[in-house]
């Protein structure tokens, strides 16, 4: 029963927070730093973004935190749907 409810919840947060952060991706390339909008992204997704930049920092001007925010999402989402098979 609780497995059912983490799977599900992960299920749900997984997607919605993979979507919040490629569009913070995309307009941080669009927006100017002081936009209300990407400051709200960035607080939503710097709590998974920051560790991921202690792991691998930014190189050469190429922020890589997101695309490690993003595999680890989706290893988070399989090992759920694993627990419940």
């Amino acid at each position: 029963m609780i497995a059912l409810v983490i799977v599900t919840f992960v299920d749900l947060f997984v997607p919605v927070f993979s979507g919040v952060l490629l569009l913070r991706v995309i307009l941080s390339y669009l927006m100017s730093p002081g936009n209300r909008l990407l400051e709200a992204l960035t607080s939503l997704t710097e709590p998974l973004l920051g560790p991921a930049r202690k792991i691998i920092p930014p190189t050469a001007g190429v922020d890589f935190a997101p695309l490690v925010a993003l595999l680890l999402l989706q290893g988070l989402q399989l090992m759920a749907d694993n627990l419940v098979r």
